[in-house]
Order: structure tokens, then C-alpha cells, then sequence
């Protein structure tokens, strides 16, 4: 418990820092590692320009080279499940590639994997759900009162 109280307080930090240097909203934040994935409607984070996705240094705030490309929407949901980041918005680009509404992308790069599923329209929630006893992940998400379910084996 007091790991997380600790990571907590960094992440309050943390935001305070990205606050004063975003020009738009962050819509959404998932702590990983040492990344904290930043989502939103902000075209530049921390002095550098990265289209409402980001990866900051946890402790100083400071961009890391991951690099989605142009998101022509915002990103509103984040997941992990290594090494793919699963990303949620309302957006047809994104890591260079065409992707509706939803995308997997490399965790360490940015780049769209070859995970290409879509919905009709926006996600605002992603979780990796995992069933007891079962080596497969789902990512699933919600949108405008419909489901998406996508399972990897």
C-alpha cells in the first residue's frame, strides 16, 4: 500500500509538471513501468511535439522517444498488456497506420502492430481482462453503449 501511496503523490507531481505545459486536455493516464502513457486533445507535451499521445519519464515529466505520428483524434483510453500499448479514442490514424476507434501499438516505439480491428465508434474505456487458468488476454472497450471484445491466443 504504501508503493502505491508513493507512486500517487509522483504521478500528482507529475501532472502539475505536464499542466503547466499543455496547451489541451489529457483525457486519460496509465502508469507503466518507467512510462507514464499520457492520452488526450494536447499536440505538443513537455516541450515536444506528439499528437495527443505521449510517454513521459515518471519522475521528471520529460518525453521519452516513444512516438505514435499523427492521431488525427483524441485518445481517451489506455491499456497495457507487454509489450502492446491498446489505445481508445476517436480517431482513423494512428502509430502510421489507418486504424478506427482503436489500436494496438509497440509499448517501447509507438508503431501500430498488425492488430487492425475497428468499431463505428468512439471508445472512451479499454481493460485486459484475463480468465483464471487461461494464458489468453482480451482487450475489450466500450463505446456509445456497444462492446468490442478482441481476443489474442
Amino acid at each position: 500500500m504504501t508503493q502505491f501511496i508513493k507512486t500517487l503523490v509522483r504521478l500528482r507531481i507529475i501532472l502539475r509538471i505536464a499542466a503547466a505545459r499543455l496547451p489541451l486536455m489529457v483525457l486519460t493516464l496509465l502508469l507503466a513501468g518507467n512510462s507514464l502513457y499520457v492520452g488526450g486533445s494536447f499536440i505538443n507535451i513537455s516541450g515536444v511535439a506528439r499528437q495527443r499521445l505521449a510517454a513521459l519519464e515518471p519522475l521528471s515529466g520529460s518525453a521519452q522517444a516513444f512516438n505514435a505520428g499523427t492521431v488525427d483524434g483524441n485518445v481517451n483510453a489506455l491499456t497495457l498488456n507487454p509489450p502492446t500499448l491498446y489505445v481508445g479514442g476517436n480517431f482513423n490514424q494512428i502509430g502510421g497506420s489507418t486504424r478506427f476507434y482503436i489500436a494496438a501499438l509497440k509499448a517501447s516505439t509507438g508503431l501500430a502492430t498488425v492488430f487492425s480491428s475497428s468499431t463505428n465508434g468512439l471508445v472512451n474505456a479499454l481493460a485486459n481482462v484475463k480468465q483464471p487458468g487461461d494464458d489468453r488476454t482480451r482487450e475489450e472497450g466500450a463505446n456509445a453503449g456497444h462492446y468490442t471484445h478482441t481476443q489474442r491466443d
